[in-house]
């Protein structure tokens, strides 16, 4: 499926809700965000279910222009999209990621579970070690499952 994006206004925020897939079409629809009259925008990307090489290009492509003048945000990035900021910085440019998911497993309940981590609140820097998640099912630690450097950047 490829990129489709979705407006919302929160008080003086815009959110762009991104869904599908980020990949070649993405330029286009990216394109038209230059029309929106908005100093404040939060890039929403809980629904980015795949991102391949020609949607990195045209993502930093816009994203350099489009940040010029601009308070710009990233919410709810998934592990999917947390990747493309540690392989390839330019995709964060100088905007702020202000929460990601990760995932835990626990293996005694056989249950998996996204978190949220926020800036400022749970959200640990490249340095620091990934909070512990208790299962809500047995109690016990789940394990962290993303891959060691998920957070490097937070730097």
């Amino acid at each position: 499926m490829a990129m489709h994006i979705v407006l919302d206004h929160i008080n003086d925020w815009l959110i762009v809700h991104l869904r599908g897939s980020m990949d070649e079409s993405a330029a286009i629809h990216l394109r038209r965000l230059f029309e929106l009259n908005a100093n404040n925008v939060a890039f929403n990307f809980r629904a980015v279910n795949g991102i391949n090489s020609s949607g990195v290009r045209s993502w930093i492509s816009f994203i350099r222009s489009f940040c010029e003048n601009r308070n710009v945000i990233y919410v709810e990035a998934t592990p999917i999209v947390v990747m493309q900021l540690n392989m390839v910085p330019s995709f964060m440019h100088n905007c702020e990621v202000h929460s990601v998911y990760g995932s835990y497993a626990c293996e005694s309940s056989n249950l998996n579970q996204m978190v949220k981590f926020v800036t400022g609140e749970n959200m640990p820097k490249a340095d620091e070690s990934v909070p512990e998640f208790l299962c809500p099912r047995c109690n016990r630690a789940m394990e962290f499952e993303e891959e060691e450097g998920y957070f490097d950047f937070n730097t």
